[in-house]
């Protein structure tokens, strides 16, 4: 789980959730869908149309909180560590939209 330090969460109802699904493959939280990429350069969330040239992110689950499950994560983490993946390093919550 990722969580950001300033959200409040009711966590035996993400327990109860977590717990009502399936045990691989969860990707658990506020899903956004057609989200388009900002591209205000004055913003904090500007992502440069050279980065990410599509009209709409991928759908992901937003930042304040979200989980994923060990088989996803594991994978995940390798394919950065070594380099078979490329960073997006614009928007931590969106990046893990991308890569799923």
């Amino acid at each position: 789980m990722k969580c950001d330090d300033d959200a409040f969460l009711d966590i035996d109802a993400v327990v109860d959730d977590l717990l009502a699904g399936p045990v691989v493959g969860v990707y658990w939280g506020h899903v956004m869908a057609q989200v388009e990429p900002n591209r205000d350069r004055s913003d904090k969330y500007f992502v440069p149309a050279d980065v990410f040239s599509m009209e709409y992110y991928p759908p992901y689950a937003r930042g304040m909180a979200y989980v994923l499950s060990e088989d996803l994560v594991r994978p995940l983490g390798n394919a950065l560590h070594s380099g078979r993946l490329d960073p997006f390093p614009y928007r931590e919550d969106v990046s893990v939209g991308l890569y799923l």
